[in-house]
């Protein structure tokens, strides 16, 4: 069973050293880490857009 499973293993390690899976592998972490920024500043100007909104309506109310 080692001898057959050798060539599997030794294929699978390979696979993993070439270069275009180490490429892909770090375009898509560096792709996740773009897209989970972006959401984090997207949540973040939504609160401060909500809370610029409730301090005019604020505003409003008390002039009315």
């Amino acid at each position: 069973m080692n001898r057959q499973e050798a060539p599997w293993k030794n294929k699978l390690i390979a696979i993993m050293k070439t270069s275009i899976c180490r490429t892909g592998l770090i375009a898509f972490s560096f792709v996740g880490v773009i897209m989970l920024g972006l959401w984090l500043a997207e949540f973040i100007g939504l609160l401060d857009f909500i809370d610029r909104v409730g301090t005019h309506a604020e505003g409003i109310a008390g002039f009315i």
